[in-house]
């Protein structure tokens, strides 16, 4: 009997162990797996994540007489026309350079449809075509996508950083029911297409309003994200400084830091990996597979800016297709990644949780025009700032500091990357 006791109990411990050293593994490879796809395909993944945080942010039409304009669709309405076109097949493709004045033609040819993402995102994103795509186009980036109704069934990938266009055609897509769907689209801003710092942009032509939502404020607990990201409590180990709180794995070597005065957690990685990510899609690639682990934490995330080929990518959180913009003009997610896949990660921990009544109501905003005068009216040379868009500022609630306001304004990007307010903007061109 003792014979027999001594070794279940040491054939649990070895199971015990085996356990132990499986779930090290499985956590330290389900961080790492995406810093070795240097290929940069997509592989197998959550479409309706990818479709969620690579989709179009303005839907545009150019009427028979040549009149464009952006329309606010509901939900229903986006999912219809995406899923119409999520059947499309791809034709041979052609590339060509354009200036921006034939970029803004050829945007507003007469009936067309333009959807308009808000950064440059590889073909092999576009409504899940990862695995079809031809591979010599699914690393061409496009931040517009131009097809016509009627005629040819043209369809364009523009670049409006590169001025480049890659044309092709959908085939197997239902141009009736396309048709049908956009017939249905309702309220819409008129806009016009011309360059702003030397790029295609979509301006307002006219002012116009965008409504002030209120939520609770939810906060994701720290906890979660180490599970997801560092393993179970017996894999890390914790120290303070100050008032930061680290969580340092002592398996893989990757750490979380806690910041508790702007609410952010830091995930960082040292270490090097044989085949990093060099692309852009390479390193989409590597982010999205660490917001796959995430993506409970982090609803209605998207797709904002990139830089260095990817080597920086900021994530924003959307309501009705506008990003929000946390204190500092945070990002919700930016995900750092060097020549060496070493890795720092920084997560915004408030979100959104349940809506809750708000009697603000509308708040009308200016034409793009007229915000540019009084950009170019300010003290500020106009090679100060890099972009402008309208965006959602964080409020945290006067009466109630569980709710935020989400307040429509013009944001400002300073030669530094860092988003204001138009209204902070131009306080600060008089005190620098």
């Amino acid at each position: 009997m003792l014979k027999r006791a001594l070794w279940v109990d040491s054939t649990l411990k070895v199971v015990l162990a085996i356990a132990f050293l499986t779930s090290v593994l499985l956590t330290f490879g389900i961080f790492n797996l995406a810093s070795n796809a240097g290929t940069g395909t997509t592989g197998v993944e959550d479409l309706q994540l990818q479709n969620s945080l690579f989709q179009p942010r303005q839907f545009l039409y150019t009427d028979k007489s040549g009149d464009s304009y952006q329309y606010n669709l509901s939900t229903k309405q986006e999912g219809k026309i995406i899923d119409l076109l999520s059947t499309a097949e791809f034709g041979s493709f052609r590339e060509d350079e354009y200036n921006n004045r034939s970029l803004a033609d050829l945007l507003s040819q007469p009936e067309t449809v333009v959807l308009h993402y808000s950064d440059v995102t590889p073909v092999a994103y576009f409504n899940g075509h990862s695995e079809d795509t031809n591979r010599h186009i699914k690393n061409k980036n496009f931040d517009y996508v131009i097809f016509s109704i009627h005629g040819g069934h043209n369809v364009y990938f523009v670049d409006s950083r590169q001025g480049t266009v890659n044309q092709t055609t959908f085939k197997q897509v239902n141009w009736h029911r396309i048709q049908a769907a956009v017939n249905d689209w309702g309220d819409s801003q008129p806009v016009i297409f011309a360059p702003i710092k030397n790029q295609i942009n979509v301006l307002y032509s006219q002012s116009f309003s965008r409504p002030v939502y209120t939520y609770q404020i939810h906060t994701s607990s720290v906890d979660d994200f180490n599970a997801a990201m560092l393993g179970s409590v017996n894999q890390f180990s914790t120290s303070k400084v100050g008032d930061l709180q680290n969580y340092h794995n002592n398996y893989s070597g990757q750490s979380n830091t806690y910041h508790p005065n702007n609410q952010t957690l830091v995930f960082q990685s040292e270490n090097e990996v044989a085949d990093p990510a060099k692309t852009y899609l390479g390193r989409l690639k590597v982010s999205f597979d660490q917001l796959e682990v995430l993506k409970k934490e982090l609803p209605n995330l998207g797709l904002f800016q990139s830089s260095d080929h990817g080597g920086t990518i900021s994530f924003r959180t959307y309501v009705d297709n506008v990003p929000i913009f946390f204190d500092g003009g945070l990002p919700t997610l930016t995900s750092q990644i060097d020549d060496k896949g070493r890795r720092q990660a920084t997560y915004k921990l408030e979100g959104l949780g349940i809506p809750a009544p708000n009697s603000e109501g509308q708040v009308k905003l200016d034409s793009t025009n007229t915000v540019l005068k009084k950009l170019n009216n300010s003290q500020k040379s106009e090679n100060s700032y890099q972009q402008l868009m309208v965006g959602y500022v964080w409020q945290v609630n006067k009466d109630n500091k569980n709710l935020v306001d989400l307040v429509p304004t013009w944001m400002v990007q300073d030669k530094n990357g860092t988003w204001y307010s138009l209204d902070d903007y131009l306080e600060r061109t008089q005190t620098d």
